[in-house]
């Protein structure tokens, strides 16, 4: 009972200690840019800061930031313009209810040929002393979060096989918003190689045929009639990621006790800590019974996602789901959207 019904308190907890108020460096002390000293009272955040957003503030990331945060604590509003590149690199970054993180809204979307990034760095391992329930290195959100990319069509079947020694995929249909640079991946369909995939880069589109930068090394033909074959997109314009791909050093996507989340043609690129090729030792049951548990190692536990929507409630009379459209989650270890009894 402990690990179904105390543990979403305490990590909500959990996650407010990592940014308590009197650790504070830098406090956006009115609306403005990021890059422009007023905002801070002056000072801008430097490396190793930690940041404070208060609630009815504005802050709006209006560059490419090389700063390498402790924190974000964000009470407050946090934009990202959708006009230039952006980024802000961060180690963790929770959101607090009311606050809002936006990159790019419907009525103004990321701009196409610009990126927008939030990328959680490598600050070494996790202190357990500071954060025993490992809930930070990455983004726990429990207000308002607002994504939306350029629009793009997500994949396409193919028309026919693809086969080795191929540079050139015919699809089904014209596909919209793809562009030569993008990366794309082919469907595996060897079942002797779980690993059949193929990961290309477009470099040329004419109607329905892609072009690729390299051959396939394999044959992609559907194994039985009624079966489609799919070429995916995998770039967006609005890109969460780790700094670095060690499992144990990724940042995580959590939506916690919340559904006022929308995220359209958002790209989750090597993120994620729970290791489904490996057993989980949170918590271990010996006896298959809910209330007789004990405690693990706690190398590998469950809830650390790429895209996680944590208890934010399944009544769908409570109000409007949280909406995922058109995203990506690439390089995951485990488990990439994940709803855990929420309304999505």
């Amino acid at each position: 009972i402990f690990h179904f019904v105390l543990l979403p308190h305490l990590m909500g907890q959990g996650a407010i200690n990592l940014v308590p108020l009197n650790a504070v460096t830098h406090t956006a002390e009115q609306d403005g840019p990021w890059s422009v000293p007023s905002t801070w009272g002056g000072n801008l955040p430097n490396d190793g800061a930690r940041v404070f957003i208060p609630s009815g503030v504005t802050v709006e990331v209006d560059r490419v930031f090389n700063t390498d945060l402790k924190t974000v604590r964000l009470d407050g509003t946090l934009i990202f313009r959708s006009d230039v590149n952006t980024e802000l690199r961060v180690e963790t970054l929770i959101g607090l209810m009311g606050s809002h993180l936006i990159l790019g809204s419907e009525g103004d979307p990321i701009a196409q040929g610009v990126t927008a990034r939030l990328t959680f760095i490598d600050d070494g391992p996790i202190d357990l002393g500071d954060d025993p329930g490992q809930i930070g290195k990455g983004a726990i959100l429990m207000g308002q979060v607002t994504a939306r990319g350029t629009q793009k069509s997500s994949f396409h079947a193919l028309a026919s096989g693809a086969f080795a020694g191929s540079s050139d995929v015919h699809l089904e249909e014209i596909p919209t918003g793809w562009k030569v640079g993008d990366a794309v991946v082919l469907t595996g369909t060897d079942r002797e190689d779980p690993t059949s995939e193929e990961v290309r880069t477009i470099v040329a589109l004419n109607g329905y045929t892609v072009s690729l930068d390299a051959p396939l090394s394999g044959n992609h033909v559907a194994p039985r009639t009624g079966l489609a074959v799919h070429l995916a997109n995998l770039s967006r314009n609005v890109i969460l990621s780790s700094e670095n791909p060690e499992i144990d050093l990724r940042g995580h996507v959590m939506f916690m006790n919340t559904h006022q989340v929308d995220m359209r043609y958002v790209r989750f690129y090597q993120l994620g800590r729970t290791n489904k090729r490996i057993q989980l030792d949170d918590w271990i049951f010996p006896n298959l019974i809910a209330d007789e548990f004990e405690a693990g190692d706690q190398t590998n536990i469950r809830g650390r996602y790429s895209c996680h929507f944590h208890r934010g409630g399944v009544d769908p009379s409570a109000g409007p789901p949280a909406h995922i459209q058109a995203c990506v989650v690439e390089d995951d270890p485990g488990w990439a959207f994940v709803n855990h009894s929420s309304h999505v």
